[in-house]
């Protein structure tokens, strides 16, 4: 018997409801694949590390009976279209592309850079569904290429409330999934589109670190960089851009990140855009397509969802 099924054996026994489609991804798709750090941890049912950043933050993937537990209630089908707030190393994507099939679909965002590199990396050769990753500049602000409608979300950090842009998006019957709270406690919350209405089923306490917005507030300029990001990772999904021309336009990005960090004042910032203008502007055409993406929100009341004492635990 391999060691994820001795595993999954155990929490059954321990009385965890498991899906066969559940057991069956986590059994296919190697948990080995997401990290390099060890995974004793894991096997014992607690979270394991993907990645530490510059900036000292350790990134993890969720404990095995999270894992189960999330996709358990995400009700996935074969064809199934998913969108996944959080990244978890991208093993929980891998996961869900496997048990939603090459007719479905995974967009995964994420607002950390760092993040975003190491899941592009060990999810290049995934087999499944069709996998788009965007980089999430602000929470309240919606990546380009998010499919409208939405049918299935699951959101893998604590977060006080489901962002506008995701509600608003929710397909009749759609739901999403996430912890919702402060940081230090949540209440794993599955908020459901009936029509015209809304119902709130609180699954279970949990505890998420939380949706990492460390890039949220950054200033003008740099937020300017994170859009050329996405538009480099749109316009190679285009074919407008060549995978060497997007290669050579990434490593020029992360030269202009580091001179605008080394910049002490306006007049060095000028003189590192004026440097950098060359091949910035290549990029103008893919952001204009950039602007064009998205639909106009439903304007349905959702004021609730926003704060309601119901979704406090």
């Amino acid at each position: 018997m391999s060691r994820i099924s001795a595993l999954l054996d155990g929490l059954i026994a321990e009385g965890m409801l498991l899906e066969l489609s559940v057991r069956e991804a986590m059994e296919t798709v190697n948990i080995a694949q997401f990290t390099n750090f060890e995974l004793d941890p894991w096997w014992a049912d607690h979270p394991v590390p993907f990645i530490a950043t510059e900036d000292g933050a350790v990134k993890t993937i969720s404990a095995p009976h999270m894992i189960a537990t999330m996709l358990r209630q995400l009700e996935l089908r074969e064809g199934s279209d998913v969108l996944v707030l959080g990244a978890k190393g991208g093993y929980l994507t891998a996961l869900i592309s496997h048990m939603v099939g090459s007719d479905g679909s995974v967009v995964l965002v994420d607002p950390n850079a760092a993040v975003m590199k190491h899941v592009r990396t060990h999810l290049s050769d995934h087999e499944g569904a069709r996998i788009v990753l965007r980089k999430l500049i602000a929470i309240d602000r919606t990546p380009p290429g998010v499919p409208n409608p939405l049918h299935r979300v699951l959101i893998t950090g604590a977060i006080r409330k489901i962002p506008s842009w995701i509600l608003d998006r929710l397909d009749d019957g759609g739901f999403a999934v996430a912890p919702i709270g402060p940081a230090s406690s949540q209440t794993l919350m599955k908020i459901e589109r009936q029509g015209s209405d809304w119902l709130q089923t609180p699954l279970a306490p949990v505890v998420f670190g939380p949706v990492d917005l460390t890039d949220v507030s950054t200033p003008p300029l740099h937020s300017l960089l994170l859009i050329a990001e996405d538009a480099i990772e749109i316009g190679l999904e285009m074919e407008i851009i060549s995978q060497k021309e997007a290669n050579e336009l990434l490593d020029n990005l992360q030269i202009m990140r580091r001179d605008i960090t080394e910049a002490t004042d306006d007049e060095a910032l000028n003189d590192v855009l004026d440097e950098h203008s060359e091949w910035f502007v290549r990029l103008w055409p893919v952001v204009e397509v950039m602007s064009q993406i998205g639909s106009k929100p439903r304007g349905d009341d959702l004021s609730f969802i926003d704060g309601h004492d119901d979704l406090v635990p």
